[in-house]
């Protein structure tokens, strides 16, 4: 009887012992995937243990309020639309999982607000459009490494554009010239912080610089232009 009345029990604590295990391991999301930053944090800090285990939970608690106010504006966005509006098969597909996965690990780990209501703008877009483009994977992943002074200057192309004096009848936006001047004054950065902004956002493909011919014999200019891309990108956030 006594071997009876122990093995029910060994199971229950059995039991017991793995949710606790499924528990910490859900506490320790994100910030277990730093082991870097939970090495120092042991070595350094008094207590390492404890202190580490303290961090994982608010790393987690930060990462799941993140990830649910960009479920809570996606929500929001799409409230008004009909049900049939949404097309549930592409929702449900691989494609559409990947830039939803690629999109909450990016608001998770960002604490600017500006960062993931781009993120928010972008994944509502997708969802109404109810399909992927050839882009859509870059431009998540674009989404990922921009940060606020990248976004802030190309949150202003539109508004440092002029004409191109070489060639005034061409009306095309995408033909006009970005004053660069102008895009800085814009901004209020300095130079060390805007030039490297510029030159990133020039690596990901939104503008692109160009040598025109100009009058003088053997000279030439350089201007810089919006890509093709860029538009896509603004568009795709706007829809």
């Amino acid at each position: 009887m006594s071997i009876n009345n122990q093995l029910p029990e060994k199971s229950e604590s059995g039991t017991l012992t793995d949710r606790a295990k499924e528990l910490l391991a859900e506490f320790l999301r994100g910030y277990e995937k730093e082991p870097v930053l939970r090495a120092l944090v042991q070595l350094f800090f008094p207590f390492g243990g404890p202190t580490d285990f303290l961090l994982a939970w608010k790393a987690t608690n930060l990462y799941q309020e993140r990830v649910l106010e960009l479920f809570e504006s996606i929500v929001n966005s799409v409230s008004g639309l009909e049900e049939q509006t949404l097309n549930k098969e592409f929702l449900y597909s691989e494609d559409f999982f990947e830039i939803l996965g690629t999109c909450i690990e990016t608001v998770a780990r960002t604490a600017s607000k500006n960062k993931r209501r781009y993120v928010a703008a972008f994944l509502s877009g997708t969802m109404i459009q109810g399909r992927t483009h050839d882009l859509s994977k870059q431009i998540a992943e674009d989404l990922r490494v921009l940060q606020d002074f990248h976004l802030q200057i190309l949150a202003s192309l539109s508004d440092s554009l002029i004409p191109n004096v070489l060639a005034p009848e061409k009306a095309r936006e995408l033909d006009k010239i970005i004053d660069l001047h102008k895009l800085k004054e814009i901004t209020g950065m300095d130079w060390s912080v805007f030039n490297k902004g510029i030159s990133d956002i020039e690596r990901l493909g939104f503008i692109k610089h160009s040598s025109e011919a100009t009058a003088w014999v053997g000279g030439d200019v350089q201007v810089c232009r919006k890509t093709g891309y860029f538009a896509m990108f603004k568009d795709t956030l706007a829809a």
